[in-house]
C-alpha cells in the first residue's frame, strides 16, 4: 500500500513540477495538451496490460452500508476526508500566496514548490513500518502533527519558511494516508474493497472541496484565514482518531496503540 501511495505522489510531483516550466514557455492550454496526451497513453497501457484481480467479492449496497455501523470505520473516511482537504486546499492556493508580495515567484519557481511531494514518497513506505512498530492510529496522528505544524510555519514569511512546511505537510499527510489506508482493510470485518472504496470516496470528496471551499476564506482573509481553515481540517482528522478510530467493532486488536507511542 506504502508504495501504491509512493506512486501516487510521483505522479503528482511530475504533473506539477513540468506544469511551470511548459506553461511559462509556451501556454497553459498546451499544459493541459501535454496532461490529456500522457493521461490517454496510461489509460491505454492500464486497460490493456494490468491483470486481472484473482479474486472478486461480490458487492451490494448492504456491503456498503455495513462500514458506516462500524465506528472506526466512520473515523478512517473522516480522516481521509479531512487530511486531504487541508493538503488539497494548502497546495491549491499557495501559488497565489506565492505569487504576492513579499515573495513574488514567478511560475516556475512556484512549480518547484511541488518538489517538495517527493518527501511524500517516502514517507508513504515509511509509514507502513513505522506503524507496525507504533501502531496504524499512532502513525496516522503523528502525520495529522507534522502536516498541521507545516502549515503553521508558512505564517512566516519567507521563502524557506514555505519550503519548509510544504515539506512537512507533505510528508505528513502521505505518511497518514498510507498509515490509514492499511487501517481500513485491517479492521473492516468483511467486504475490505467496499470499505477501501468507501475511504477513497470520502478522500476524494475532502480533495474536491479543499480545491473550492478554502478560496472564499483566501478572498476574505488571505493566507491567514486559508491557514486557520486547513489546520482546523487537520485537528477534525486527530479528534476522529482519537474519538471514532478507537471504537472498533471488528476483530482486529489494537496491539499498537498510542499507549506503545507513548512509551
Amino acid at each position: 500500500m506504502g508504495v501504491y501511495v509512493s506512486a501516487n505522489v510521483a505522479g503528482g510531483l511530475v504533473g506539477r513540477v513540468i506544469s511551470g516550466p511548459i506553461s511559462e514557455t509556451y501556454s497553459w492550454q498546451t499544459v493541459f495538451g501535454v496532461i490529456a496526451v500522457c493521461s490517454s497513453v496510461i489509460a491505454f497501457l492500464v486497460w490493456n496490460f494490468l491483470p486481472s484481480p484473482r479474486y472478486q467479492s461480490k458487492r451490494s449496497e448492504q456491503s456498503f452500508l455495513l462500514h458506516f455501523r462500524n465506528p472506526a470505520l466512520v473515523g478512517a473516511f473522516l480522516i481521509g476526508f479531512s487530511q486531504f482537504f487541508a493538503f488539497i486546499g494548502f497546495f491549491t492556493y499557495i501559488p497565489f500566496y506565492a505569487s504576492e508580495s513579499p515573495f513574488h515567484l514567478s511560475i516556475t519557481q512556484i512549480s518547484l514548490l511541488y518538489a517538495t511531494y517527493s518527501f511524500g514518497i517516502f514517507s508513504a513506505p515509511f509509514a507502513g513500518f513505522l506503524s507496525d512498530i507504533i501502531g496504524r492510529r499512532s502513525t496516522m496522528a503523528l502525520g495529522h502533527l507534522i502536516g498541521g505544524v507545516g502549515i503553521l510555519i508558512t505564517l512566516y514569511s519567507s521563502v524557506p519558511a514555505l519550503i519548509v512546511g510544504s515539506s512537512l505537510l507533505t510528508l505528513g499527510n502521505f505518511a497518514s494516508q498510507s498509515a490509514t489506508t492499511a487501517f481500513v482493510t485491517d479492521i473492516a470485518e468483511e467486504s475490505r474493497g467496499a470499505a477501501t472504496s468507501l475511504y477513497l470516496f470520502f478522500f476524494y470528496v475532502g480533495g474536491s472541496l479543499g480545491a473550492w471551499i478554502p478560496g472564499i476564506l483566501w478572498k476574505e482573509f488571505g493566507w491567514h484565514g486559508l491557514v486557520f481553515l486547513t489546520v482546523g481540517t487537520i485537528v477534525l482528522a486527530l479528534l476522529s482518531n482519537l474519538i471514532l478510530a478507537s471504537r472498533n467493532r471488528g476483530k482486529f486488536h489494537f496491539q499498537n496503540d498510542f499507549r506503545n507511542f507513548i512509551r
